[in-house]
């Protein structure tokens, strides 16, 4: 029985060295607009730092739709959409969804930095009345659309909760957009198109709609 516990306590050990290791790995990023940087994961938590558009920062790990950044100041997270990922030549892909992850090989654990292609999301309908949601101002990046008379309670369905930053309406259409999933908190109702949703206070916070 006693000879059994040493492949545990060798594996225990391999486990504690390699969480060790993961603590100090960092990719690098670009922001690609202004942010405010949070103590959590939460734009309603305590604004701690602020990072500008074109600076590099180290991502230490990512969460949900946020990440955590080690910067020169206080640390602490911003959303991933504010984040376009660098590559070898240290050259800045702003069109590409930032993603992070680990991978493990012979030499370790590493760090994957996303490059390839947007993820890919219910397109919609594409003719007729409806509302068609974009990732960036001036609808562009990746996009959907919700015929009129349907709705979509929750965006992360579609890979799109908080990071809808236009929205363009087609054949009379109008929409209702709510800041929660199954339009919950605050809610807006628009019969034109929207180029920027920045100003108008809706910029990364749309969570259901209803189009009408």
């Amino acid at each position: 029985m006693k000879n059994s516990r040493l492949p545990i306590a060798a594996a225990l050990a391999s486990f504690a060295v390699l969480a060790t290791s993961t603590v100090a790995l960092a990719a690098n990023a670009v922001v690609i607009q202004d942010s405010y940087v949070y103590k959590s994961r939460s734009t309603s938590s305590q604004k701690v730092n602020l990072v500008e558009e074109d600076d590099e920062v180290n991502v230490t790990k990512c969460q949900g739709s946020y990440c955590f950044l080690k910067i020169p100041g206080p640390d602490g997270w911003i959303k991933k959409n504010r984040l376009a990922p660098l590559d070898d030549e240290g050259d800045a892909h702003p069109d590409v969804p930032f993603s992070f992850g680990l991978t493990f090989g012979p030499g370790g654990p590493s760090v994957s930095i996303g490059i390839g292609d947007a993820p890919v999301v219910p397109s919609g309908p594409s003719g007729g009345p409806r509302a068609c949601f974009f990732q960036h101002a001036g609808y562009g990046g990746a996009s959907f659309c919700i015929a009129a008379g349907d709705s979509l309670s929750n965006f992360t369905s579609a890979g799109f909760n908080d990071v809808v930053s236009s929205i363009r309406l087609y054949g009379g259409a109008g929409v209702q957009v709510c800041e929660h999933a199954g339009f919950g908190g605050a809610c807006q109702s628009w019969n034109s198109n929207k180029s920027d949703l920045g100003p108008l206070g809706w910029n990364d916070i749309i969570s259901s709609a209803d189009v009408f």
